[in-house]
């Protein structure tokens, strides 16, 4: 496996902090074929937007492609910060930022902004962001960290208890919000990584047909939009 091939073959992963040994980013390794894919849509996202809000903005006096400039520019500079950071560092935090990840999504249920029909927003200092958008990539930091750091617990059905928990509290918070579109999403993240952690098949199997099951409960707890 790639983290036997990278750590060390015949060494103990289950007692190895697998993450302190990843390789550094190297902008040398950028998939240039993407890099090019994300500059065409993004062109066309702000002529898009242009063709579309000309009207608005002629109404409004509010140059939404301006504004939508400044989120761009803002965001490739966080790429440009993020990936000049050793990504391992994002692993070695995985747990503090899965109980930051809980404490928000609990206070979006008691204090987060209602809109169309659901509580999915909270402000802090002015800014409104969705806890749930954060909780998708936070939820596989968490899976990976804990998977790597044991890949023999996926072996067993005891083994499974943690990841799965770990996986149905953000899930649960977020069918409860209500966004059951942003909830599911956990169940194939979830299945991705227990495979790709080496889960054995019959274990696998289960955990699909438990979820199938899972679906006329679901239903029932549905709500309008």
């Amino acid at each position: 496996m790639w983290v036997e091939k990278n750590v060390g073959v015949g060494r103990d992963l289950s007692e190895t902090k697998f993450y302190r040994d990843l390789p550094m980013f190297n902008v040398r390794n950028i998939d240039k074929v993407l890099v090019l894919v994300f500059l065409v849509l993004l062109i066309f996202g702000i002529l898009t937007l242009y063709s579309a809000s000309s009207q608005k903005q002629a109404d409004t006096g509010i140059n939404f492609v301006f504004t939508q400039g400044i989120w761009i520019f803002g965001g490739l500079f966080l790429v440009c910060l993020i990936t000049n950071i050793r990504y391992n560092l994002f692993l070695s935090i995985a747990y503090i930022l899965y109980g930051v990840q809980i404490i928000f999504l609990i206070s979006v249920l008691v204090t987060g902004k209602m809109a169309l029909g659901a509580q999915r927003w909270i402000s802090i200092g002015g800014l409104s962001f969705q806890p749930s958008e954060f909780a998708k990539i936070i939820i596989i930091l968490t899976l990976a960290r804990m998977i790597g750091d044991n890949p023999q617990k996926l072996k067993t059905i005891k083994g499974l208890i943690a990841p799965v928990l770990i996986t149905l509290l953000p899930m649960v918070l977020i069918f409860k919000q209500p966004d059951l579109g942003t909830a599911i999403v956990f169940l194939p993240v979830f299945l991705s990584m227990a495979w790709v952690g080496g889960v054995r098949l019959k274990y696998f199997l289960i955990t699909i047909f438990s979820g199938v099951l899972s679906v006329p409960f679901f239903w029932y707890f549905l709500k309008d939009y």
